[in-house]
């Protein structure tokens, strides 16, 4: 019993200063970690069990923002769902990312094949942002020639037939991938070298930077101010106000702070 005791407080306190990783690493807050040198953990080793929850802790809540802004990103900047669709969006994202990520660490073997389905690798499959830059783009020129539904003072309204349109053009497209995947790494890398990974991040950052800056602050919707979005908010808040107000002549925004 002992033994057991004294092996479990080692698991929980052996070699690890926490304080250490909750410190910026910005002087001033820095100086007493100059030299300083974390514990490395080999791939055997045995890491103390509140390091083990307090990262995994950690983790989760990364992945929670991850899996979830895409479907949240599409449902109600592209295809401007309502709540319920939304929400059935996003737990479709954790249902396939928990069966995806199984077989991705489990690694299952192709019988007589030399292929296996999953790396075998902690890592987690999830929702792509990739798809978001296609789906705004696409969504914005449907509702600018008149095959998205818009409301008589131009409020955009839901699109599901540009949704279903995505869907069908992936489950077509998706095959290419799945091809790929068979292809022996040294030759995608000849194919797709780390410039033209690299300039398609880029591309989808620098998107995706311009998107969060339209609706940063309230959103592009509420640009004018009419139907919905014509209080600040929306309509439908608590205790909406005007989203500009004149100082001077000049137009200053309202924040809320609620």
């Amino acid at each position: 019993m002992l033994i057991d005791l004294h092996i479990s407080r080692v698991l929980l306190t052996h070699l690890q200063d926490y304080i250490y990783l909750i410190t910026p690493n910005i002087w001033p807050l820095n100086r007493k970690y100059k030299d300083y040198e974390a514990p490395f953990y080999g791939l055997n080793d045995e890491i103390p069990i509140f390091l083990t929850l307090l990262l995994g802790l950690q983790h989760a809540l990364t992945m929670i923002g991850s899996i979830v802004s895409p479907p949240l990103a599409i449902a109600g900047g592209a295809f401007n769902f309502d709540a319920t669709i939304t929400q059935y969006l996003v737990s479709a994202a954790f249902i396939t990312t928990g069966i995806a990520t199984a077989l991705q660490v489990t690694r299952i073997h192709i019988a007589k094949t030399p292929f296996f389905i999953g790396t075998g690798l902690l890592s987690v499959v999830g929702p792509t942002f990739d798809i978001l830059p296609i789906a705004f783009n696409y969504t914005s020129m449907r509702y600018a020639n008149g095959t998205c539904p818009t409301a008589a003072d131009g409020t955009q309204l839901p699109c599901p037939d540009a949704w279903g349109a995505i869907l069908g053009t992936m489950l077509c497209t998706v095959w290419i991938q799945i091809a790929m995947s068979m292809v022996p790494p040294k030759s995608l890398n000849k194919i797709f070298p780390k410039i033209v990974t690299g300039s398609l991040l880029l591309l989808v950052g620098v998107y995706l930077i311009s998107n969060g800056m339209q609706n940063w602050g309230g959103s592009s919707n509420c640009n004018g101010g009419t139907g919905f979005y014509k209080l600040c908010p929306n309509v439908a808040a608590p205790k909406p106000l005007a989203w500009y107000s004149t100082l001077n002549n000049v137009p200053v925004i309202k924040l809320i702070i609620s």
